[in-house]
């Protein structure tokens, strides 16, 4: 069937259905209650029954588009959420698993190597001592202890780089606090306490690591 034939046919059907609408008893009543009507009356329902027939006409491919671009937004924020999800697993994939953090004697134990080390006198070193959780900043359950080092006659120099290093023993230590006061004896030089936190965190290797099966008697 060609384009011509197609067109023939379609025109024959609306004029079929054309005519079975002016037969009908509600075209005929619609037609004679038009008729009854004044003129600026018909011209009013001839302009209403118009604006009517576009609002139909025009109404269905609005609803389209708004219904559309409400599918692309919501398209374009789960797009958005996805990547941004993708995004925080690579990079948690990345992000290097810390250390089994130290006992708090360990640490005590290492803090007064790395005094030695750093060429502090036996006299500045007024202690090293071990301590239970103190203060909010860290909680208690994310702590295994403090430890607190406690040094006297440091120049500002010596207060910074011990600082520093303090700070960057262990990524799982961490410099909490310090406070620092003039030396009484000579105010050019400063007594100060280091506060170290040692944080809880387990040992994922040791908790993943599958447990052995007890042997039998006689094995």
């Amino acid at each position: 069937m060609n384009i011509q034939e197609l067109k023939e046919r379609l025109g024959s059907e609306l004029n079929q259905t054309w005519e079975k609408v002016q037969d009908s008893s509600l075209y005929l009543k619609a037609k004679d209650a038009f008729e009854n009507l004044t003129p600026p009356m018909q011209k009013t329902v001839s302009v209403g029954s118009v604006l009517l027939l576009l609002y139909l006409v025009l109404s269905l491919p609005f609803d389209l588009y708004f219904k559309s671009a409400d599918f692309e937004g919501e398209f374009v924020a789960k797009r958005t959420m996805i990547r941004d999800m993708l995004k925080v697993s690579r990079e948690t994939a990345q992000t290097p698993e810390l250390p089994v953090p130290p006992g708090v004697e360990e640490l005590r134990n290492r803090v007064q190597q790395d005094l030695q080390a750093a060429r502090i006198l036996p006299e500045q070193v007024k202690s090293v001592s071990v301590s239970p959780p103190t203060g909010k900043l860290i909680p208690a359950d994310l702590s295994q202890g403090e430890v607190h080092v406690a040094l006297e006659q440091l120049n500002l120099r010596q207060v910074i780089d011990i600082g520093f290093q303090l700070q960057n023993l262990i990524p799982t230590v961490k410099l909490k606090d310090m406070s620092m006061v003039a030396n009484q004896k000579d105010s050019r030089y400063f007594d100060v306490i280091y506060r170290l936190s040692v944080l809880s965190i387990p040992d994922f290797a040791a908790l993943n690591e599958p447990a052995e099966t007890p042997k039998k008697a006689g094995q």
